[in-house]
């Protein structure tokens, strides 16, 4: 009988044990719960981003900005690398597409060959973000970019002041372009006007496809043709530093001789821009852009008024800023 009862009594004891330990392990509620918002975030949906090349720095920070901020709002990400080639873009663009994505943001390596992706995703209801560049050509639901006239004013204004207590008499300039189908292609057409309301001369512009190889080429040929030339004006930072070394190669000195501006803002050009080999860089905030790019997808989710720069194009304006040796420091590692 004593032993009966001692069984009982020990059974409830670990019944109530069991039952105490379930309710107070806050642990393991904590651990359910993360489970379930890790279910629900999965559920809200797939953001995609297609990347120009995600060799160059500057995409590769683009492309952090997108993720990020899509993890953080509780998305799934995917990234395709188009790798500059425009046969891919199309292939992997499509790939994204049939996977169900509920938004496509797109950095397209020859937007006016991006009409089949932009009309296959809106076949499936999914809205195309463009972010960087466009085209007049798509019907891209917003675009977000650097307003690439304005910055190549912004570096010329900044060379013009640079300039103005100069003894120089020479008033010549040259422009290292990349490709004119290229969506920055137009930063030229800033620059060009603001130099040559100045009064300088633009004597030379060639074209050197975004690579440093191929600018120092046509820096050395600049030089050769215009030996005077005192303003280069490059339309990336790796074209200028570039640039800038076949200046030093020629005996001339970079900076002193030859003014030379870049763009993007690369890590690598902060470091001549503060030996005063670069006169100055224009800072697009490639990581705001891609941030923006998933904010705005959101809005437009919500059914948010959408606040336009330019609202008959759909465009938003990403910040800018000149970087330049008074201000360069703050932006080094």
């Amino acid at each position: 009988m004593k032993l009966k009862k001692m069984a009982a009594i020990m059974m409830a004891v670990f019944v109530v044990g069991c039952l105490t330990g379930c309710n107070s392990d806050e642990g393991t509620n904590e651990s359910k719960t993360t489970k379930e918002q890790t279910t629900d975030t999965q559920e809200k949906g797939t953001i995609a981003y297609s990347c120009y090349d995600l060799s160059y720095e500057y995409y590769i920070t683009l492309a952090q900005g997108v993720r990020e901020t899509a993890e953080a709002a509780g998305y799934k990400y995917l990234e395709h690398d188009e790798q500059s080639d425009e046969a891919t873009m199309i292939s992997g663009c499509m790939d994204l597409i049939n996977q169900g994505i509920d938004a496509l943001i797109l950095t397209a390596y020859k937007p006016e060959a991006a009409t089949a992706i932009v009309e296959a995703a809106h076949e499936k209801e999914i809205p195309v973000i463009m972010v960087d560049f466009g085209s007049d050509e798509l019907d891209y639901d917003i675009l977000i970019e650097s307003d690439n006239v304005e910055g190549g004013k912004m570096a010329a204004e900044y060379a013009m002041e640079l300039l103005k207590d100069n003894d120089s008499t020479e008033q010549k300039a040259a422009i290292i372009t990349n490709d004119p189908s290229a969506g920055s292609y137009v930063r030229r057409d800033g620059f060009y006007d603001v130099v040559t309301d100045e009064g300088y001369e633009v004597v030379s512009e060639l074209n050197a496809n975004s690579n440093p190889d191929e600018a120092y080429s046509c820096m050395q040929n600049i030089l050769a043709s215009n030996p005077d030339v005192t303003l280069v004006f490059c339309l990336n930072d790796s074209m200028a530093i570039a640039a800038s070394q076949a200046v030093a190669d020629a005996g001339l000195e970079p900076g002193k001789d030859v003014t030379i501006l870049g763009f993007n803002a690369d890590e690598a050009v902060f470091e001549p821009i503060k030996s005063g080999e670069i006169a100055c860089t224009i800072m697009q905030k490639p990581y705001e852009m891609g941030k923006m790019g998933v904010e705005i997808f959101e809005k437009l989710q919500s059914g948010d008024v959408i606040a336009y720069d330019d609202e008959e194009n759909r465009i938003i304006w990403a910040p800018l800023e000149v970087i330049s040796k008074e201000n360069v420091e703050k932006y080094m590692k």
